[in-house]
Parts: C-alpha cells; sequence; structure tokens
C-alpha cells in the first residue's frame, strides 16, 4: 500500500492517468516531493515527435488538472501545485526546467572540490525575481536542487554575477542549442529506425551457421490465359459523297443535221444573192451620177465590181436602153431576210 505523502503516489496517479506513460512513450525519471505544498516530475521520452510535458498537461490542462484534484482530494486539504519538467542530456536546459515557474536569465556549470557538478543560477535584479525561484518555504529551491542531484546551486542576480565574472550561459543560448541537440537526436533515430547506423567493431557480433537449404517444392501452376483486349478501331472521318451532276446532252439525229444544213447553205446563198443586188444598184447608181447616202454601206470606186448581168443586159446598159422596171425582180426588201 501506497502513503498519500509518498512520491510514488504521484507517480502511480500520474501512470494510471496517462495513456502514454502506460504505453512507455513517456518515461518518469524521477518525483520530488514536499507534501501538500508541491511536486516536480521530471519526464522523457525516446520519440523525439511527442513533447512529454504536453502530454501529461493535456489540452487545456485537463489531464494535470484531474491528477491534482485527486491528489488534493485527502483529508488533509491538500492545496499542492505540480511542476512537470522535461528532462533531456543537455544539463543547462534541465537546470532552466527545474526551477519553474521562475525566469531564468542564465546558467554556469561548473565542478566543486568532489568533482560534482554545481550549479550558478541568474535571475534579474529584482527581488521579486529571487523570491520566486526560491519559492514558498523556499520549496522550489530544495526541489529543484533533489531533481538535479547537483552539490549546490547559487542564485546571483545579473549584476552580482557579471561583478563577480560569471561566464554564464544566456537563456536564449540555452534554448538554441537545446533545440540543436534535439536535431541531432532526431536524425540519429531516424538513422537507427531505417538501420542506416554502423554499429562499432567492438560491438559487432557475428555468429556464423551452416544451415543446408532443403528442398522446396513449387507446384507448378497453369498458365493463365490472358484475354487479349481489342484494339480500338480508329474510326476516319469520311468526306460527303456529293450527288453526280448528270449532264444531258441533246443530240439530233441525221435529218435534224441535214436540215440545219440546208437551211444554213440556204441562208447564206440568199445574203450572198442580197449583197450582189446592192452592189449592183450602187453601180447602177453611180453610173447615173446619183448620190448614195446609204449609211449602212459604203463602196470603194476603185473596187472592180462583179456583173451578175447577161450580156445582153450589160449592151442594154452600156446603150443606154433599158427600163427602170426591168429591175423590180431584183428590188429585196432587207426585213425579208432579218
Amino acid at each position: 500500500k501506497i502513503s498519500r505523502i509518498s512520491p510514488d503516489y504521484v507517480r502511480a496517479l500520474i501512470t494510471k492517468q496517462i495513456p502514454e506513460v502506460q504505453q512507455g512513450l513517456i518515461k518518469i525519471e524521477k518525483v520530488v516531493r514536499i507534501a501538500g505544498i508541491r511536486t516536480k516530475v521530471a519526464v522523457s521520452t525516446t520519440n523525439l515527435a511527442i513533447d512529454p510535458a504536453t502530454s501529461i498537461f493535456g489540452y487545456d490542462n485537463n489531464r494535470i488538472n484531474t491528477i491534482t484534484s485527486e491528489l488534493n482530494n485527502s483529508p488533509e486539504h491538500f492545496d499542492e501545485k505540480i511542476d512537470i519538467i522535461r528532462f533531456s542530456s543537455y544539463l543547462e536546459s534541465n537546470v532552466v526546467n527545474a526551477f519553474t515557474p521562475a525566469q531564468i536569465e542564465g546558467v554556469y556549470i561548473y565542478q566543486t572540490e568532489s568533482e560534482r557538478n554545481a550549479a550558478v543560477v541568474v535571475v534579474d535584479d529584482d527581488e521579486s525575481s529571487k523570491r520566486r525561484v526560491f519559492g514558498k518555504k523556499q520549496s522550489n529551491f530544495r526541489l529543484a536542487k533533489l531533481i538535479l542531484g547537483l552539490e549546490e546551486i547559487r542564485v546571483l542576480s545579473v549584476s552580482e554575477a557579471i561583478s563577480e565574472n560569471v561566464p554564464f550561459i544566456s537563456i536564449e543560448e540555452i534554448q538554441n542549442e537545446f533545440e540543436r541537440i534535439r536535431d541531432r537526436e532526431r536524425r540519429e533515430n531516424y538513422l537507427r529506425s531505417t538501420a542506416l547506423v554502423t554499429p562499432k567493431e567492438d560491438e559487432v557480433v557475428v555468429e556464423t551457421v551452416n544451415i543446408e537449404p532443403e528442398p522446396i517444392m513449387v507446384e507448378e501452376e497453369a498458365p493463365k490465359k490472358v484475354k487479349a483486349k481489342p484494339t480500338p478501331k480508329i474510326v476516319k472521318p469520311v468526306a460527303p459523297i456529293e450527288a453526280p451532276v448528270k449532264v444531258v446532252i441533246e443530240t439530233k439525229s441525221n435529218d435534224s443535221f441535214l436540215k440545219l444544213e440546208q437551211e444554213l447553205e440556204e441562208k447564206s446563198r440568199l445574203e450572198k444573192e442580197k449583197a450582189d443586188i446592192k452592189k449592183s444598184k450602187k453601180a447602177y447608181r453611180t453610173k447615173r451620177g446619183d448620190d448614195d447616202d446609204d449609211d449602212e454601206t459604203t463602196v470603194n470606186k476603185t473596187t472592180p465590181v462583179m456583173s451578175v448581168y447577161s450580156d445582153e443586159e450589160l449592151h442594154d446598159l452600156e446603150s443606154g436602153d433599158y427600163d427602170d422596171d426591168d429591175f423590180d425582180e431584183y428590188d429585196y426588201d432587207d426585213d425579208d431576210y432579218n
């Protein structure tokens, strides 16, 4: 049975309420306690993706409030505070976290004559900062010293540390160094998880065992018929086919051609006769001295006119013995041929 004022009672409450502690993702390194006043719990984790302090506090501090309520629900009516401290391999960072909730400005680690670690904690120059470091009944200072395991701890203000030439490390430098250490640990964990870390020669143990391989009977499976996938047909666009144009050629029979030829010959003959009659009239009028004002045709006087008269008619023309009525049969009207 665990006493309610024992540090192990707080350890049991945290293990009961925090699943990550039960699963081994978070390890409780150390618990120091002044019952009824304050308890400090140092935690760590091998999974760098988890923040152990944040996991124990929980969302909106619901986990740590549950633990504190159960811890203070006792006949003594405790009003005990619990500080969760994240521990790492970097001692300066552990010192800063151990003095929570006090604000630390710097830390200097040194060794005493007995070769044990000691620390100088540098705080602000105001008196309230020193009071927070020590806490109620010096509980914060006493628990920090116990959980860190240091032989001695000195608390100095910034001006005192400078006057004593204490080479302390500022809080900003401590935080930057802590992040570099965490990054290095993440890389090492990743390499271990992927089996890329080569162990040292003295840590390698190789055992060789000659094992004769046993024959393995493998049943041959009948080859499965694989259906060939149908090749998709490529359909080329077809140009629209235009309807053929029917060309109708009218042909005439041989009788029609003969008739047409006869008509053309007859027309040509009539035109020739008409031209000859006009020439004859023109020649006749010229010989009589009549002026021809006809605008349609002009006959060159030097052009010889072919005679279309008989010898008797020519003799009558030369002797002047003729009658105008004799030429009536040669008078044609132009409209007859149009």
